[in-house]
């Protein structure tokens, strides 16, 4: 058939009815009907059974319906939809949507995908000349995207501010300058970069308020620029140009004097720079090759007085590279000293190390004496037992030996000397260690190692800020770095070190309350503290520290390159055995229980870039240097004659290098204590052996800090100037001003022959470490002119000295807890008046030393000639802790001395000054000064030596027997057969107090009973109340009080231990005498049982405690006319 057709024959009701118009009709497999086309020749509807229409074609338009706006009406599984000439038209809310939309490519003017029938408004895209795609608005590009860029067709680009449909000019394009703009009329602009403003341009400040004359800003790296060009950083330049070309004279600033200037002329020498001064007002010239402010750094200055411990330590290009917490301030070139890495001779040091070693030799020797042992001083009665250790420092190399435990007295198997608690430990109470170091082949020093063992008591200790120590009595705490000068020669092998414990260290020292070491100000780790007890004399030997140079820095993973050992050095004094180091890097015990540990530290020194820069500056004639604000670590700088050395301020720090034991020269015991000090003001030279003196030398604003926590006394114990942190005997023409001088292991300022020296504005404190030696903060023995004033001279062992000096102005000073105060002795014209002399404890010291004594202090004098004696009481107030003491409970005594000096200016006691009252030998001797107490209440003290003059006036100047005491008092000289001999240089006395305090009272008992008695250890144990222990410290000479018990007790009892018994604190005492001995006369009766050494003790008995306590209330010199 050529044409099929539905007619009305299959249509019933204007619906093609079922079984007329079916399947078979249309079945594709009948060849016949399958290639025949259908036609309607009516408007058609299709619907689903009684469902709505979904499909109708009338009037050349096909409608589809779904049943809701969200069917699908229409799917076409495969191919596609084709328009040849027509549109697509969706109305309301409705969407095209497919994963892709391909239209035409289109052009500028007929985009191929429009809006809104605008077709000159829409997207296209070109291929030429590379591939974009486009915006374009009414025919006219507005933007390209391309590949590698983006093109704007506007010069004007704006961008949405914090306002709603308020937008501001980003950037622009002026057409009639050809300039690009940012900003336009906003009031600032900022660049940012992590975050953080680099370039800042603005036209008013933060709040908005426009600048003075309407002035625009630009800071960079700071926001808020405070100037037309703020810069927080360098300004680097090629060349500079002022507004007419080259800079005129009248643009320059006027060199001042400190800066090498006349302060008149603005014309600087050829070759000098021009900067910003550092007040940031003005420019300055420099020279580049001086050490001018901010200029240091070229010699390689580092200006960091840190000591950085090393985190890691590894390979570079066969030097070792160290990691540290921040390599900032480490340039390449910088001279460092490092700790922990010098390794020469290490075997020699090292408990392994073999025989014939310098520690086997030294441990042989220690284990071999049986004669020199440490022993306790003092009387017998303590309980606490000390055990010392020792360590070789080689003070050369630095390397640290093996600890090594000593010989104490008693059987060789005892490993403890008993005594006291340290807290009484004095010049009667201490232990005496002998020691011995090797003196051949090296120079030693001794690092001195003490464990205390109390017992069961808990004693604590605090560090100088009062912070608990824990467990500090469970180590071995360093309580000595015993150098050459407490030795005495450097041959000297064998000596005895006196362990007064923190009795003999200085009350302004960074010393732990027993007057050991901490590590928090002793910073160098291979020195350590303080040392567990266990394994101890296994501990391997420790690397020392050397000089090296910076080869390499890594910034940004904070590690340190530095050199090799020098190749060419005789004898040899520096190496790194990497293996040594690797094997100590174990850090702790191994299975043999041998302990590996180092500290690798690593610190700055700019002894020789500074060195360098004041020698630069002497040969070019400038003669003077100015060190800016830092702290700069030194062994020693020579300061030149006609020289001028700066600095600003306390900001200055020239600071003593950790552990300095360098010297250079050692010809004759006088130079080689010299050339420990921070600044040698004496000329070196280079073809005589001795240094010799300088002239015309200024030294001013700077603060010069010995560092003494970290250093070992080093010299001769025979030349008093060792180790003072400036040395400039017999100086001329000085001026010493706006200084501090503080923390030197010796003598401040050593300034002995100074001829014209002055000194303004300086204080010197906090010198010297011991008691032991008398240092000084300025001594200016035998100077010729001598000017000080407004100074402070404060905390050091010994006076001020100016002994023996010719014209002294010493006015307006003060001097506190300075030994004496001002010692003047054999001075010719000395004018000292002004001054505000301390003692220790603020007590106002009235007099100068005129005596070259330690016991000056009160002096007085006694008339012999006439007998009057003192002349009457001499009465003064004792003051403690800045207060007049309540003398109440106290009763006092005196003792006269008669001293001899020998021709080294040392003291000794020959015996005291004593009489029988009446001249009766059944009278007991007494001293010739009597003393007692007068207004108790606010510390009345008096002392005299009673007058020899009788009831009727007179006075028998040669009496046949010594009926009063200053007829006792011997002649200085004596003539016998023709020879004047010497009976005493001078007389010395002393008076001390002896107090008795209540603890408790008869109406508040503290003693709560008794635990018993211990016959074997002769100690009576009672109970106190909890709130008084604190009261009590191991030593107390103490009697107990309404203590009701059918014995008797003594009086004087020691306490030497404290318990916990029967839920309370407890003090167990003993008695020096025996308390065994003493129950055996007084007590047999009494419920002692001398057979059974026992004692039924009264566990009820109650009571309170008095405590005695013995302190010096005054000393001084006994002037005899």
């Amino acid at each position: 058939m050529a044409l099929t057709r539905i007619t009305s024959n299959v249509i019933k009701d204007n619906t093609i009815e079922e079984g007329k118009f079916n399947k078979p009709y249309l079945d594709s497999s009948n060849a016949d009907t399958a290639q025949q086309a259908i036609t309607f020749q009516s408007d058609l509807t299709i619907q689903v059974g009684a469902g709505p229409t979904y499909f109708s074609a009338s009037n050349n338009l096909v409608t589809l319906t779904g049943t809701n706006s969200a069917s699908a009406i229409l799917s076409l599984s495969v191919g596609g939809l084709s328009l040849g000439d027509g549109d697509i038209n969706l109305t309301g809310t409705h969407k095209v949507q497919s994963p892709f939309l391909d239209v035409g490519n289109g052009t500028s003017t007929t985009p191929g995908l429009f809006f809104g029938g605008e077709t000159s408004t829409g997207f296209y895209r070109t291929t030429t000349p590379t591939e974009s795609v486009n915006l374009a608005l009414q025919g006219s590009d507005l933007l390209s995207l391309q590949p590698t860029e983006f093109k704007f067709g506007t010069n004007n680009l704006q961008i949405l501010t914090n306002a709603a449909n308020t937008y501001t000019q980003l950037a622009g394009y002026d057409t009639a300058s050809g300039a690009i703009e940012f900003g336009g009329a906003n009031e600032s602009v900022e660049i940012k970069v992590k975050n953080a403003t680099v370039i800042d341009v603005r036209s008013e400040d933060a709040l908005g308020n426009s600048y003075t004359n309407n002035e625009n800003r630009v800071g960079i790296n700071t926001q808020a620029p405070a100037a037309t060009l703020d810069v927080n950083g360098t300004i680097r330049a090629t060349s500079f140009q002022g507004p007419s070309g080259a800079i005129s004279a009248d643009d320059l600033p006027v060199i001042p004097i400190n800066k090498g200037g006349t302060n008149t002329t603005t014309i600087g020498t050829p070759t000098q720079l021009l900067r910003v001064n550092e007040n940031g007002d003005g420019f300055e010239y420099f020279d580049q090759s001086t050490g001018d402010p901010n200029n240091l750094k070229s010699f390689g200055v580092a200006g960091d007085g840190n000591i950085y411990t090393v985190t890691t330590r590894d390979n570079n290009a066969g030097q070792v590279r160290l990691k540290v917490s921040d390599a900032a301030t480490f340039v390449v070139d910088h001279e460092v000293k490092v700790f922990g890495i010098n390794t020469t001779n290490y075997n020699a040091y090292d408990v392994d190390g073999g025989s014939g070693t310098f520690f086997d030799n030294w441990s042989s020797d220690i284990d071999g004496e049986s004669l020199n042992l440490i022993a306790a001083q003092g009387p017998s009665g303590g309980t606490v037992q000390y055990t010392y250790y020792a360590c070789l420092m080689n003070t050369v190399t630095g390397v640290i030996s093996t600890p090594k435990k000593l010989k104490h007295s008693g059987p060789q198997t005892q490993e403890y000397v008993v005594n006291y608690p340290l807290g009484t430990f004095n010049d009667q109470i201490y232990n005496s260690v002998p020691l011995r170091r090797p003196v051949t082949g090296a120079n030693h020093a001794i690092l001195l190692y003490r464990y205390v063992n109390y017992g069961s008591t808990n004693v604590p200790e605090y560090d100088r800020n009062e912070t608990l120590i824990p467990n500090h009595n469970d180590n071995v705490n360093l309580i000595a770095i015993i150098g050459n000068r407490d030795i005495g020669a450097v041959t000297t092998s064998q000596w005895v070190y006196n362990d007064y414990g923190p009795y003999q260290r200085t009350s302004w020292g960074d010393f732990n309350t027993d007057g050991t070491y901490n590590q928090n100000f002793q910073k160098v780790g291979n020195i350590p503290c303080s040392l567990p007890i266990s394994n101890i004399t296994q501990r391997k030997a420790r690397p020392g520290w050397a000089y090296r140079t910076v080869t390499a820095v890594d910034y940004v993973n904070d590690k340190i390159t530095i050199s090799n050992p020098a190749s060419n050095q005789s004898p040899t004094t520096d190496t790194t055995d990497t293996a040594v180091l690797s094997s100590l890097d174990l850090n702790g015990f191994d299975g043999n229980n041998k302990g590996f540990f180092n500290s690798v530290q690593i610190c700055h020194d700019d002894t020789v870039p500074l060195q360098t820069a004041i020698d630069q500056q002497e040969s070019l004639g400038l003669n003077s240097l100015y060190v800016i604000g830092g702290t700069y670590l030194v062994r020693r700088l020579n300061i030149p004659a006609d020289f001028s050395f700066l600095g600003s301020g306390k900001a200055t720090i020239i600071k003593k290098q950790f552990f300095d034991t360098e010297y250079q020269k050692t010809a004759g015991a006088v130079e080689f204590s010299r050339f420990y000090c921070s600044l040698f003001l004496r000329d070196p030279g280079s073809s005589v052996s001795v240094s010799q003196p300088i002239k015309n030398v200024t030294v001013r604003d700077m603060v010069i800090d010995g560092n003494y926590n970290s250093q070992t006394r080093l010299g001769l114990n025979t030349t008093p100037q060792a180790n003072a942190l400036i040395y400039c005997e017999d100086i001329e023409n000085a001026s010493f001003s706006s200084l501090d001088v503080k923390n030197s292991v010796g003598d401040g300022i050593y300034a002995k022959g100074a001829k014209r020296m002055s000194l303004q504005n300086c204080t010197v404190f906090d010198n010297s470490i011991t008691y032991l030696t008398f240092d000084n903060p300025l001594q200016a023995t035998n100077a010729e002119v001598l000017r000080a004033s407004n100074c402070a001279f404060l905390a050091t062992p010994g006076p001020v000295d100016i002994t023996t000096s010719e014209v002294v102005a010493f006015n307006s000073c003060i001097i506190r807890n300075c030994g004496t105060g001002i010692r003047i002795y054999g001075a010719r014209s000395a004018n000292t008046e002004n001054n505000l002399v301390l003692g220790p404890d603020d007590e106002w010291i009235p007099t100068e030393d005129i005596y070259d004594s330690d016991y000056n202090s009160v002096n007085i004098t006694v008339d012999k000639t006439t007998g009057t004696g003192t002349g009457g009481d001499v009465k003064f107030t004792f003051v403690e802790d800045n207060l007049a003491k309540d003398m109440t409970n106290t009763t006092v005594s005196a003792k006269v001395y008669k001293i001899i000096v020998d021709t080294n200016g040392n003291e000794t006691i020959v015996g005291e000054v004593t009489y029988r009252q009446d001249g009766l030998p059944t009278n007991p001797e007494i001293s010739v000064l009597s003393s007692s107490v007068f207004d108790a209440e606010n510390g009345g003290v008096q002392i005299k030596v009673v007058s020899g003059i009788d009831a009727q006036g007179n006075y028998e100047i040669f009496p046949a027997t010594n009926t009063q005491a200053v007829h006792s008092i011997p002649y200085r000289t004596t003539l016998t057969a023709g020879t004047i001999n010497t009976n005493y240089n001078y007389l010395a006395y002393s008076v001390v107090g002896q107090e008795s305090l209540a603890i408790g009272s008869a109406d508040e008992y503290i003693i709560d009973g008794v635990i018993g008695y211990n016959s074997t250890k002769q100690q009576y144990e009672i109970k106190i109340d909890t709130e008084n222990v604190s009261d009590f410290a191991v030593g107390d000479i103490v009697t107990l009080k309404e203590h009701n018990t059918g014995y008797s007790l003594p009086a004087n009892l020691t306490v030497t231990d404290f318990g916990f018994a029967q839920q309370s604190f407890t003090l167990i005492l003993s008695f020096t005498g025996g308390f065994n001995s003493y129950h055996d006369q007084l007590n047999s009766s009494n419920g002692w049982d001398s057979q059974a050494q026992t004692l039924s003790v009264d566990a009820t008995a109650r009571g309170y405690i008095e405590k005695k306590r013995s302190f010096t209330i005054a000393k001084g010199i006994i002037g005899v006319v």
